[in-house]
């Protein structure tokens, strides 16, 4: 079972989140014309995870609510959980955040989490950002992704 932010926890990893938004992340991936089957992976900041996002459907729709899986695991493949996972982004180069609020609402297991609620309202470069924190450590890593129709 997945543990329940408190609000405060939620409110200090989403101020955490997106006030260093505009701080480039050495492990932020650029991925252009996201293809069918999109996957990305990354590292956490300080390499205490490695993170892979996809989207369920295996494709980036726009202007739709879709649902994510996050899989974490460390830099030596053992599953994380359970974890405490704030998400955030937007786009930098229009000064917005997200249009939505999503957030993690299960666990599936081997490092697995489904996040519910994500949607991009417009084409162009997004980021998405990720605050991990679980009993290796806290830290983030940033992922830079470029959705078209």
């Amino acid at each position: 079972m997945i543990k329940a932010f408190t609000t405060s926890t939620w409110l200090f990893s989403l101020l955490l989140v997106t006030s260093s938004l505009a701080v480039t992340s050495v492990a932020a991936q650029a991925i252009e014309d996201a293809p069918a089957n999109a996957e990305w992976t990354s590292h956490s900041q300080s390499k205490l995870y490695r993170v892979t996002i996809r989207p369920e459907s295996g494709v980036v729709p726009i202007g739709k609510m879709h649902r994510w899986t996050i899989e974490v695991v460390t830099t030596t493949g053992e599953p994380v959980y359970p974890a405490e996972i704030a998400i955030g982004g937007g786009m930098q180069g229009h000064g917005h955040g997200l249009p939505t609020q999503p957030r993690v609402v299960a666990y599936g297991g081997e490092g697995a989490y489904l996040i519910d609620g994500m949607r991009f309202n417009m084409e162009g470069e997004w980021r998405l950002s990720f605050v991990i924190a679980s009993d290796f450590g806290r830290d983030r890593v940033d992922f830079d992704i470029v959705v078209e129709f």
